[in-house]
């Protein structure tokens, strides 16, 4: 009674049999980015100070702004978790690389004016724009007079830095460039995984920065240059969805918000 099954399941063996062919294919799973910024309070910073006062924000960094000695206290400290691409080593000896990806770095502060400081024709621009580098010097670059956001960004042009780290200023998102603007470009990935660091190796200060509620955001995505070629989307920094792993990180400068009109010497971290 069960043999032309085992003629049936015979022949498969034999001749190769459809279902069994699907069954062995093997899937490659996405690689597994990962994207984690950890905010902290330096042993000795004022931000340190302030986690001790009950009385003073508990669930988030904040530093308060009010140290005016030479030294300087009003300092954050923010550790880096993430996984960016690892390279691998094919069959014949030679490296992949496509699983690496682009790592980007944007501290924002939504209570700067962006673009708006930056248009000559609006009246109450409490600013004179355009804005120089040099505030003395007419030929120096131009620059956002009240920039939103600052990028970390390992190298830039010639004309403004050559090589190192610079914090970046803009006045708006959409003024990034995703092909410059780069803390780590697949390119100098080393490729092995897992990164863990510390953001410029120990603390960033905030003296003159604007007050309010800053945020840290990391992303890893594929910048045109990487997607070139491929059928990796190109990072869009109004679409998560272009963005392979990311995380935002808060913390406070003095105050959680500034008020339009208000004295510009009580707007920023002193």
């Amino acid at each position: 009674m069960n043999r032309p099954l085992t003629l049936s399941l015979a022949c498969c063996l034999a001749l190769g049999c459809p279902a069994l062919e699907v069954a062995a294919q093997t899937t490659t799973k996405p690689y597994a980015y990962t994207m984690k910024i950890t905010p902290s309070r330096p042993k000795g910073s004022l931000a340190e100070t302030m986690s001790k006062d009950k009385t003073k924000p508990s669930t988030i960094v904040y530093t308060p702004c009010t140290d005016e000695s030479e030294l300087k206290q009003d300092v954050v400290a923010f550790k880096l978790d993430y996984d960016a691409g690892k390279a691998t080593t094919n069959k014949d000896k030679t490296q992949d690389r496509s699983a690496i990806r682009d790592v980007y770095l944007f501290f924002y502060n939504p209570n700067a004016l962006g673009a708006l400081a930056d248009d000559p024709n609006w009246a109450d621009n409490p600013f004179n724009p355009p804005c120089r580098q040099d505030p003395n010097d007419p030929n120096s670059a131009v620059v956002p007079c009240d920039p939103k956001v600052w990028a970390v960004v390992r190298s830039t042009p010639a004309s403004m830095m050559s090589g190192g780290i610079a914090l970046v200023p803009f006045a708006e998102i959409s003024d990034i460039d995703p092909a410059t603007h780069l803390y780590l470009s697949a390119n100098e990935n080393v490729g092995s995984g897992k990164i863990s660091e510390q953001l410029l190796r120990s603390y960033i200060r905030f003296d003159d920065a604007l007050k309010g509620v800053w945020s840290l955001t990391g992303i890893i995505a594929s910048s045109p240059t990487t997607a070139a070629g491929t059928s990796t989307t190109p990072v869009n920094f109004t679409d998560p969805s272009t963005w392979a792993a990311w995380d935002t990180a808060t913390f406070m400068v003095g105050t959680p918000w500034i008020a339009f009109g208000q004295p510009e010497g009580t707007k920023t971290c002193k």
